[in-house]
């Protein structure tokens, strides 16, 4: 868990814009234009070990072309909530998916 706010409820019948944003291991929930909670860097940061064995594991499983990514699903939902989606996006930087762009980033993290 990020944080523990609460906020006023929602106004039936008045539309309501939800962003949640994962970007640069930070992630934060903005409701009608303003910032909510948002992670810190000792709550969500990159496990360098970690991404340097998964870098190791698929360089000796696949060579220097790198693996097959799965695609990534994207599931909304919720609990006892009778609510419209209207206007939904789902916006992905594939910069982030660029060959050797995972390998950088450890290197820069790790001040290599």
């Amino acid at each position: 868990m990020i944080d523990d706010k609460k906020l006023s409820p929602f106004v039936p019948g008045r539309a309501v814009a939800i962003e949640f944003i994962n970007l640069d291991y930070r992630v934060a929930l903005w409701i009608d234009g303003q910032e909510v909670i948002a992670s810190t860097p000792e709550q969500y940061s990159p496990q360098i070990a970690k991404l340097q064995r998964f870098i190791d594991q698929a360089t000796r499983e696949y060579g220097s072309g790198g693996a097959d990514v799965k695609p990534t699903s994207v599931h909304v939902g919720a609990h006892n909530l009778h609510c419209r989606l209207h206007h939904l996006a789902v916006e992905r930087d594939v910069y982030y998916r660029s060959r050797g762009s995972l390998r950088r980033a450890i290197r820069m993290q790790a001040g290599v």
